[in-house]
């Protein structure tokens, strides 16, 4: 199996070095975090490993000494002289993170949207409404009247549902 090679980009420059490599025939792995609030202005995806890419080299008339020139590469990384290599698993393991970080973070409330919380959680008896997920993907921020003033809470995003259409007091 072709070895991945872990190469180090200039500052800013991983989507630049990913474009000028794939067109030589390298398969080029740049692992990008998912966007925390996809389709709003200004959210874009950014490196898993700031100024690191992974790349294979399939072709035989291509070699690590061909690419060291390529605009945004700083180097390959070595260790003792020697390209650093990652097995294939490893890289499986990354995407596989990713994708399930990319799940959570589909969420399935939209703010200012009515939410419930089940029977037998303390705020189940309270109006709430969908504020923003937090960034651990797991919880979410709801507004709860609570003394005639609107509170921000912390609840789990599992246990909010879509409330019904009843009368809220601050819609």
């Amino acid at each position: 199996m072709t070895p991945w090679f872990v190469l180090f980009s200039k500052p800013r420059k991983e989507r630049q070095l990913r474009d000028e490599l794939t067109p030589k025939g390298i398969t080029v792995y740049l692992p990008l975090l998912p966007a925390v609030h996809p389709g709003e202005a200004g959210s874009t995806r950014h490196p898993l490993f700031p100024r690191y890419l992974f790349a294979r080299i399939e072709t035989p008339d291509t070699s690590l000494e061909s690419i060291r020139w390529t605009p945004g590469l700083v180097s390959v990384v070595s260790f003792a002289g020697e390209p650093a290599t990652v097995d294939e698993p490893i890289l499986d393991y990354i995407r596989q993170r990713l994708a399930q970080m990319e799940h959570r973070l589909r969420i399935p409330f939209e703010k200012g949207q009515h939410v419930r919380l089940p029977a037998g959680h303390p705020l189940a008896q309270l109006d709430a409404v969908f504020d923003e997920p937090m960034s651990d993907g797991r919880r979410a921020y709801v507004l709860i009247e609570v003394l005639g003033r609107l509170t921000r809470c912390k609840v789990e995003l599992s246990h909010l549902h879509p409330a019904d259409n009843r009368n809220w007091p601050f819609a």
